[in-house]
This record gives C-alpha cells, sequence and structure tokens, in this order.
C-alpha cells in the first residue's frame, strides 16, 4: 500500500524541477544507440541498456538525500543497497510497474488509464513533468472515488 502523502510530494518535487528545466546534469554527453529503429539510452559502464528517461535516474541525487551517486556515476538508492535503481525508483516513489513505465519508460504509457502523452525519444523534461503531473491527479481522483464508495458502502451497511 502506497502512502500517497509521499508519493504525492516525491513526485511533484521531480515534476516542478524539470518543469524549471534547470538540471543539473548535461544529458547530451550521454550516449545513444539504435535497435530496430528505436534511440535507447546507454546508462552506466555496465553495458545495461535502458529505454528510461535519463532525468528519471541522474537528478535524484540532487533532489533527495536517500540517493547517492557510486565513483562510477551510477545512481543507487541509500536505503536498499543492491537493489537495482528502477526497483528502488519504484519503491521510493510507491509506484508499480505499470505506473513507473508510463512516468519513466520511453514508448510504455498508458495514456488512458494515467493521462499525459507517448513519451517518444524525442521527448522534452516538459513533457515528462506534465506527465507526472496529469498521472497525480488522475490518482487523486481514483483515490476519492475509492472513498467515495467506502462511505456508501457504510451507510449501506447501516
Amino acid at each position: 500500500m502506497r502512502n500517497l502523502r509521499d508519493t504525492f510530494m516525491r513526485l511533484l518535487i521531480l515534476a516542478d524541477h524539470l518543469k524549471a528545466g534547470k538540471l543539473f546534469e548535461n544529458y547530451e554527453k550521454l550516449h545513444y544507440f539504435y535497435s530496430d529503429d528505436k534511440k535507447i539510452l546507454l546508462l552506466g559502464k555496465g553495458g545495461l541498456y535502458h529505454c528510461i528517461v535519463p532525468q528519471a535516474y541522474y537528478e535524484l541525487p540532487y533532489l533527495y538525500s536517500e540517493f547517492g551517486r557510486t565513483a562510477a556515476g551510477e545512481v543507487y538508492y541509500k536505503e536498499s543497497s543492491g537493489v537495482h535503481v528502477n526497483y528502488a525508483i519504484m519503491e521510493f516513489y510507491g509506484l508499480n510497474l505499470q505506473e513507473y513505465l508510463h512516468l519513466f519508460a520511453v514508448r510504455r504509457q498508458n495514456c488512458e488509464r494515467y493521462g499525459g502523452s507517448l513519451v517518444t525519444v524525442d521527448y522534452s523534461v516538459q513533457q515528462i513533468a506534465t506527465n507526472i503531473q496529469e498521472f497525480l491527479e488522475r490518482v487523486l481522483e481514483e483515490e476519492k472515488l475509492k472513498k467515495k464508495k467506502r462511505s456508501l458502502a457504510k451507510k449501506i451497511r447501516k
């Protein structure tokens, strides 16, 4: 069960930071390769390939004290050593896999359910911020509906 307050606050911090566009890292220096006509980001020296928005990783140590960097520049979650950063980010934000992919993966958005727009290889950080904001609005609406249903169920039982 996610802590909705923590999820909202943490994601809002990231969305506001991305929307402002004053990033701490220079993302032009990142290396990409192409596979099946898709631009894929190469993260890290270990040859690990991800289709993940790099700002989802590299800005975290600047925004949250819970994240750090190794000497090789890899981002890690201090509270979950040894856990891959994908899972650490999911844990930190209280996201399930579908929500995580919607917010941070290229071409993995479920816009009908979570709002926002499809993230392509030519995305902007403002687009990621907007997707986060629309996601939070949808989650809040869903939580309100759940509360109304529980309230109605209690009234019916009485």
